[in-house]
């Protein structure tokens, strides 16, 4: 190769270098070393709430999602937690919660501002709209799952997620 032309495309390579090098450091920042309220990945039961978030909790937002795919459609049901969703993935209408138990897959947390999001969702993945939303009041939480009341417009009284394995649960209604 020319001289000329390597000593053009030196400082350019050093500096796309550089900027993959800080990209990378900055999401390994967010992923390994942040507070977790974005990458649990659902492997694990729930991330604990300490005391001061439980007396936080006696009424806080919820909405369940109705994402279309290509594949089909799937609802996810967020809880808010402080100042993130948890969030769970089922594949019946909201409607059918009433009456069976149904598995629920724990995703990833989402960020507070999906409680009123509808549109196009991200790497063109479908999209999304509002099926259910209301105010949820958490009533306990064990090692083995959640207890918690809501007020929605088409989910009301006491439900229950119930870890079963992995990030399998269990959406139930109890009362």
């Amino acid at each position: 190769m020319d001289t000329h032309i390597q000593e053009l495309l030196l400082p350019i390579l050093t500096c796309s270098m550089t900027i993959l090098y800080e990209s990378y450091a900055i999401f390994y920042l967010f992923e390994r070393l942040g507070d977790g309220r974005y990458n649990n990945r659902g492997n694990q039961r729930l991330v604990n709430i300490n005391a001061t978030e439980m007396t936080n909790l006696s009424d806080n937002s919820f909405v369940i999602q109705e994402h279309a795919r290509p594949e089909g459609v799937h609802w996810d049901l967020m809880l808010q937690f402080q100042d993130v969703l948890r969030t769970w993935r089922f594949s019946v209408p909201p409607q059918q919660i009433q009456n069976e138990p149904v598995p629920a897959e724990k995703i990833a947390d989402h960020p507070l501002r999906f409680l009123s999001y509808e549109g196009p969702v991200q790497n063109n993945t479908g999209s999304v709209k509002i099926a259910d939303r209301g105010n949820f009041t958490l009533s306990e939480q064990t090692e083995s799952g959640i207890s918690f009341e809501v007020t929605g417009q088409i989910l009301k009284g006491k439900f229950q997620l119930q870890f079963q394995q992995n990030n399998l649960w269990l959406l139930s209604r109890i009362g």
